[in-house]
């Protein structure tokens, strides 16, 4: 049977950096047309925005697929490595959001997200994270229910 689901990031990505160079980055999905640096990645996520809101479908059948955010610029994590999102979502998930930095290594986090009518501030804080240089993070992942071999759903 397959699952339906809706989950929805609502208005502002945010990253959270402090630093000399890249200071933050958000995405309010309110312009004409998505960002470039959103891709749905293996054919397992679409990937729209509309009224503020980026809209995710995803049709898996392998685990740990992805879609992902190609920064604008590297950034620096190192004195405040948090990601910020607003979730909303009809049935209770998992999402992992992964750090990529400049050499393509990764560390990612996982959050369970329960279904709400509105949207809630979930922070995933990549504090003492090793094996990753939080100085060049270059990307974003994102995976729904990661571990899921099948899953059918409109984010």
């Amino acid at each position: 049977m397959l699952k339906r689901i809706t989950f929805l990031f609502l208005a502002v990505l945010a990253i959270s950096f402090v630093t000399k160079a890249q200071t933050n980055f958000s995405d309010d999905f309110e312009a004409g047309t998505m960002s470039v640096g959103w891709v749905a990645g293996s054919g397992q996520y679409a990937i729209s925005q509309s009224e503020g809101v980026l809209h995710i479908s995803v049709s898996k059948y392998e685990g740990w697929k992805s879609f992902s955010m190609n920064l604008p610029s590297t950034v620096n994590l190192t004195a405040n490595p948090y990601v910020n999102v607003k979730v909303k979502t009809g049935q209770d998930i998992t999402l992992d959001i992964y750090l990529v930095d400049e050499t393509n290594a990764s560390k990612n986090i996982t959050k369970r997200i329960s279904r709400t009518d509105g949207f809630n501030r979930i922070s995933w804080d990549f504090t003492g994270v090793t094996g990753i240089n939080l100085a060049k993070i270059t990307k974003l992942y994102f995976a729904v229910n990661g571990t899921a071999l099948s899953y059918n759903g409109n984010l």
